[in-house]
């Protein structure tokens, strides 16, 4: 079933042809080369076991990949807008430039993953798990990451206006040169993080704890 699943997800992208709304719960496709892969919106791949695949450029809008495995799998410049990945594993993932605006991640497991330059804007990261994480240049605007684990992370040159961050650890987490006007960081972990060159216009913290007023 798995090979026959996969060999008709490789015709329609050999084909070039758009795949239509389909069922992928508990698919096994790891390892899979489906990289440039389109798919109707709203795709369910529920479970699904994705660990390897590349799914570089692929186009998912709206997918729901809940609860999907997700290890090592490459996602680089793949189309996720409005993508559930709610309490989906994903050890070292590549997703440079990936679109996953307006979608949710709430309880994933994506420690050490790469997503320099993703667009983020409004994803709800609600206890997920980012440590050592790579967010260089992100686009964060409204994203919550609400009691999320992202220590040691790296948010160089990030865009987190108007973010929240309340109750996130944040533990040797970089901030350097991200745009923080407008976040909520109160309540947050905020031992050893870097802020150099932040802006920390109207960013909210707990009282004594904002890093250019402590005495």
């Amino acid at each position: 079933m798995a090979e026959s699943l996969r060999d008709a997800l490789a015709a329609h992208l050999k084909a070039g042809r758009v795949v239509p709304r389909v069922d992928l719960t508990e698919a096994r496709l790891e390892g899979a080369e489906l990289a440039g892969l389109r798919c109707e919106p709203g795709m369910i791949g529920r479970g699904a076991r994705l660990d390897q695949a590349d799914l570089s450029e692929a186009q998912m809008e709206g997918a729901d990949l809940s609860q999907a495995h997700l290890d090592g799998v490459t996602l680089d410049g793949a189309f996720l807008a409005h993508a559930r990945l709610d309490d989906a594993t994903g050890y070292q993932i590549l997703a440079e430039r990936l679109v996953l605006a307006l979608g949710s991640a709430e309880r994933a497991r994506f420690a050490e993953a790469k997503l320099d330059g993703a667009d983020l804007e409004g994803v709800a990261f609600y206890d997920a798990d980012l440590t050592r994480a790579s967010l260089r240049g992100v686009r964060g605007r409204w994203a919550t990451f609400g009691r999320a684990a992202l220590l040691e992370a790296d948010l160089t040159g990030g865009n987190f206006e108007k973010a929240s961050f309340r109750d996130a650890d944040l533990t040797g987490a970089s901030f350097e040169r991200a745009d923080l006007t407008g976040a909520d960081l109160r309540g947050a972990q905020l031992e050893d993080v870097t802020w150099t060159g932040a802006v920390l216009l109207d960013t909210k913290f707990d009282e004594g704890a904002h890093p250019r007023r402590r005495r």
